[in-house]
């Protein structure tokens, strides 16, 4: 019996192939992912994300 070879999870779309892409990239510069959190956002920036009290 054959045996079969490892599947790649491909990218299905061109947006998530630049995404992974651009992630390899900035994994290669500095030696590790980049933590989202972490990263300082303006204060002048409209977050339409962000938790409200309506009470």
């Amino acid at each position: 019996m054959k045996k079969s070879k490892k599947r790649r999870n491909a990218p299905s779309t061109p947006l998530a192939a630049f995404h992974k892409g651009s992630r390899d990239a900035e994994i290669q510069a500095f030696g590790k992912p980049v933590p989202r959190h972490n990263v300082v956002t303006s204060k002048k920036v409209y977050r339409r994300n962000r938790r409200v009290d309506f009470d």
